[in-house]
Parts: structure tokens; C-alpha cells; sequence
């Protein structure tokens, strides 16, 4: 799934922070939530989750349309879009805003740069490609 988001995320040319709140919904709701979810959840759940992001996040947000056809190659009703998204709000508290391993990285950069080495725009890279990479398993 979040290979998939990353994918996604990355064609509609929405922001690294949209990526990394979207995988922060998705977990707090699924960590928050009091039911067992079937696989076929998980896709509706994600998608849910890149929209919600990317409408907290992104000056131009992911339209509904958009997230039904072409994200969603419309599997889902826009009633069910519109039903997980009321879900996941409720389990989350409606707190959409939270700290996210972006925002950590970008202060920790920052305070680097300020009073240690100025930091070039490869080491960010790199940094954020291993951000990402991290998001596919706990351990790592």
C-alpha cells in the first residue's frame, strides 16, 4: 500500500508531506479503530487517507472526481469515499494535523544548517528517499 501511495502521490505531483500525513492517518486509524477491516478495505482506506492529506496539505488538492476514477479506477461509490472519509475522521478525533517524520527531518536540516554544516540539496534528497524507504517497515 504505501509503495502504491507513494506511486500515486508522486503522478498527481502532491507534496512529500501530503505522502507522510497520508501514511499518519492510515496508521493512527487503523491503530485507533475498534474493528478487524477485510483486505479490500485497506485499498478504500488508503485512498481515503491521500485525499484527506491532500486536502489539508496541497494548495490544489486532489478533486473527488479524480480520486474516484482515476485513483480509485472506480471501484468505490462516491458515497463510500465519502463514508470512509467521515470514518477515518472519527476514529482520528478529526486531529488531521500531526507531527510528521517530514516536518522532524526538515527542523533537524534546519538547525544543522544553522549551527553545524549547510546542508546541499543531495543530502536532502537522500534524506528523504530514506524517510520514504523507512515508511515500508517498522524495523527499519
Amino acid at each position: 500500500m504505501v509503495d502504491w501511495m507513494v506511486e500515486v502521490l508522486t503522478t498527481f505531483k502532491n507534496s512529500d508531506q501530503t505522502f507522510f500525513l497520508a501514511i499518519n492517518l492510515m496508521d493512527r486509524y487503523f491503530k485507533d479503530s475498534e474493528r478487524v477491516f477485510q483486505g479490500s478495505e485497506l485499498h478504500l482506506t488508503g485512498i481515503v487517507s491521500m485525499f484527506i492529506a491532500s486536502k489539508y496539505e496541497d494548495i490544489m488538492p486532489l478533486l473527488m472526481k479524480t480520486v474516484i476514477n482515476k485513483i480509485g479506477h472506480n471501484k468505490f461509490s462516491l458515497r463510500q469515499v465519502e463514508e470512509k472519509e467521515l470514518d477515518i475522521l472519527r476514529v482520528i478525533g478529526y486531529r488531521v494535523g500531526a507531527p510528521t517524520l517530514k516536518e522532524f527531518l526538515d527542523r533537524y536540516l534546519e538547525e544543522l544548517s544553522d549551527n553545524l554544516v549547510k546542508t546541499d540539496k543531495q543530502v536532502y534528497k537522500e534524506l528523504m528517499c530514506l524517510s520514504k524507504m523507512s515508511c515500508f517497515s517498522y524495523e527499519f
